[in-house]
């Protein structure tokens, strides 16, 4: 079995970036360039996925993302992970894509990463249009799928 958490990369929670790297692994293949970090208007989104790259299982720090990963006119996946869902997670998450927008990436799909949710957060982060995945670190499962 992979092994997702590993040392920080750019200063991320190395927790919280194996909550994603297990679901980019597991269900996308690690197809693509995964940036950490990614600096958006003065503040770090945990992750941006670039799906569509000719590059493939690609992990980049995002220090000078901007320049080694431009976000205009490129398909991306914004990724935000916390220990458990709440407001500030929600919308942090809902923010960084408006900046990614801003910034003038095409973004396909917002997910928040969570090990444990309460069903009222669970509701309102889908009926903000984000992609939940709720599962804890240590469950190992094939599915670490969206809900």
């Amino acid at each position: 079995m992979p092994t997702y958490l590993q040392d920080s990369v750019s200063n991320g929670n190395p927790c919280e970036q194996a909550l994603i790297r297990r679901w980019w692994h597991e269900q996308h293949n690690a197809q693509g360039v995964l940036v950490w970090e990614y600096h958006l208007e003065g503040k770090f989104a945990d992750a941006v996925w670039f799906p569509n790259t000719s590059e493939s299982g690609v992990e980049r720090p995002g220090k000078q993302a901007a320049r080694s990963s431009p976000l205009t006119d490129q398909e991306v996946v914004m990724c935000e992970a916390k220990a458990d869902l709440t407001p500030e997670v929600i919308g942090q998450a809902l923010v960084y894509t408006f900046f990614a927008k801003r910034a003038g990436a095409r973004v396909a799909e917002t997910v928040v990463f969570t090990e444990t949710g309460g069903q009222a957060m669970r509701e309102a982060a889908r009926g903000l249009g984000l992609t939940l995945v709720v599962q804890p670190l240590d469950e190992s499962s094939g599915e670490a799928g969206a809900e």
